[in-house]
């Protein structure tokens, strides 16, 4: 490998609670992409939802525990595409 870069991609489309979130990556001539070093970033807000359904913010006395492997709690399966070819 000659150098690295980092480039940042956002979703294409409107986000939502339940996706799918949609990425357009486009080709860039004599530049390869190395999977094995793409990642996913982003930020998220714990809130309580109340029996009504509305949100409010939590308070220091709500207990609040993160689960094991908590990147792959958010998402039910990720699927990648090159080129329309699922890989």
């Amino acid at each position: 490998m000659l150098y690295n870069r980092e480039a940042k991609y956002f979703p294409t489309g409107q986000l939502t609670s339940t996706g799918p979130y949609n990425f357009r990556i486009p080709s860039e001539n004599g530049l390869m992409i190395d999977t094995a070093t793409i990642r996913l970033e982003g930020t998220l807000k714990v809130v309580k939802v109340l029996a009504n359904g509305t949100e409010q913010a939590l308070t220091s006395a709500d207990n609040v525990l993160l689960v094991n492997m908590f990147p792959a709690a958010l998402f039910r399966s990720i699927e990648v595409s090159l080129n329309g070819t699922m890989v």
